[in-house]
C-alpha cells in the first residue's frame, strides 16, 4: 500500500495519471494512503469510486472500513454495511471476502462460504471446510485435505494426519505425519512423537524428538545475533525497528507455533503501539519501518494476515535495492495475486 500523510494529490503524484484514467487499483492505493494515515474521511470516497467500478478489493476495504473503530467512532462499526460490501466482493469472485464471510457466519452459512472459497482454489478455505466436515463426513474432509495438499498446502498434511489419528487409522496417521515432517512441516513432529509414544514405539519417537530439538535449535541459531523475540523487538519501536530481524522472528514463530498464535501476537503489538482495536473484524495494520536509510523500507502487515502470507515472508528478499526507485518502498501482501508486492510512495 502506498503513500504518506497529506492530501492525495500531494502524497501520490505518480498515481494521478492512473487515477484519471480510471485505474481502480490506483484509487485503492490512494485510499490506503489516507486510511493508514488516519484520514478515513479522505479514504472512503476513493474506495467507493473503485468499488462502483467493480473493484472487489475496494469493496473489501469498505467492509473493513465499517468495522474499524478508528473510522466508525464505535466499537462495533456498521455490521449491515460491512456485510453488504463483503457480499458484493464475494459475488464478484473475491475469495478473501468469501473466507471473511465464513468467519463471520455460523452453521450452514459458514460451511457454504468456505466451500465457495475452497472451490475457487483457496487452500486455507479448503482446510477450514475440511475441519468443519471432519466430525460429520470424514470421507469428504479427507478429500478436501488432500486437495489442499495438492495445491501446495503443507499444513493440510498435518490436519489429514490428525484426522487419521482420530479415526484410529494409526498406520496411515504415522505415515502422513512423517511425510509432512519430512517435507518441512515442523508442526507435524510433535503430534508424530505423541502418536509413536502411544503406539509403544518409543525408540522411533525418541529419534523424532531429537530431530525436533535440533530443528528448533537450528532455527534459533539462524536468527540475527542478539535479536529479541519478534514480539519484543517490535513492541519497543513499531515504526522504526529493523524489518529483517522482525521478519525472521515472525517466520520462526510461525514454524514453532500456530498461525493463530502468530496473529494474536501481531494484535498485541498493534495495541501496544497505540493502535485502536478493530473489534471482531481483523482490520488492524502494523507498519514496520526500517531505520536504515539505504533500505528506505516499510512492511505493511495486517494482524489477520493469512497463513500463506506469513509463510511467503520466508522467501521475500527485503534487502534488495530497487534501481532508480524513489520514495519509501512499501511492501504489502496482495491477496489476489497471493504475493508480496511493493510500491513507492
Amino acid at each position: 500500500m502506498a503513500g504518506r500523510g497529506g492530501a492525495a494529490h500531494e502524497a501520490e503524484p505518480w498515481f494521478q495519471a492512473l487515477v484519471e484514467a480510471g485505474d481502480t487499483r490506483a484509487m485503492v492505493c490512494v485510499g490506503d494512503a489516507a486510511y493508514t494515515d488516519h484520514r478515513p474521511a479522505e479514504a472512503e470516497p476513493w474506495y467507493l469510486k473503485a468499488a462502483e467500478r467493480g473493484d472487489t478489493e475496494a469493496m473489501l476495504r469498505l467492509a473493513q472500513f465499517h468495522w474499524d473503530a478508528r473510522v466508525s467512532a464505535s466499537r462495533t462499526g456498521d455490521d449491515a454495511e460491512m456485510r453488504r460490501w463483503l457480499l458484493a466482493a464475494a459475488d464478484g469472485g473475491n475469495v478473501a471476502a468469501m473466507t471473511r464471510l465464513a468467519a463471520h457466519s455460523t452453521g450452514a452459512e459458514r460451511e457454504r462460504w468456505y466451500r465457495r472459497a475452497a472451490e475457487a482454489g483457496d487452500t486455507w478455505a479448503a482446510v477450514s471446510l475440511a475441519d468443519l466436515l471432519a466430525e460429520r463426513d470424514g470421507a469428504e474432509a479427507e478429500r478436501w485435505y488432500r486437495r489442499a495438499m495438492t495445491d501446495g498446502g503443507l499444513f493440510a498434511a498435518t490436519r489429514l494426519a490428525r484426522l487419521f489419528d482420530r479415526q484410529e487409522r494409526f498406520d496411515e496417521a504415522v505415515e502422513a505425519y512423517r511425510a509432512a515432517a519430512e517435507a518441512g512441516a515442523t508442526e507435524a513432529m510433535a503430534p508424530l512423537i505423541d502418536l509413536l509414544e502411544r503406539l509403544g514405539r518409543s525408540d522411533e519417537a525418541g529419534g523424532w524428538q531429537r530431530r525436533l530439538d535440533a530443528e528448533l535449535a537450528s532455527r534459533s541459531e539462524g536468527t540475527v545475533t542478539g535479536a529479541a523475540p519478534w514480539f519484543a523487538v517490535v513492541a519497543t519501536a513499531v515504526l522504526t525497528t529493523a524489518v529483517l530481524p522482525f521478519v525472521q522472528g515472525l517466520v520462526a514463530k510461525a514454524a514453532e507455533d500456530t498461525y493463530v498464535a502468530v496473529r494474536q501476537g501481531l494484535r498485541r503489538l498493534f495495541h501496544r503501539s497505540g493502535g485502536a482495536p478493530a473489534d471482531h473484524y481483523g482490520g488492524e495494520l502494523l507498519i514496520v519501518q526500517d531505520p536504515d536509510p539505504s533500505l528506505n523500507l516499510a512492511l505493511h502487515l495486517w494482524t489477520d494476515s493469512p497463513p500463506e502470507a506469513i509463510r511467503a515472508l520466508a522467501d521475500l528478499d527485503l534487502t534488495e535495492r530497487e534501481p532508480g526507485g524513489t520514495g519509501l518502498r512499501r511492501v504489502f501482501w496482495n491477496q489476489q495475486t497471493k504475493r508480496w508486492e511493493s510500491v513507492r510512495g
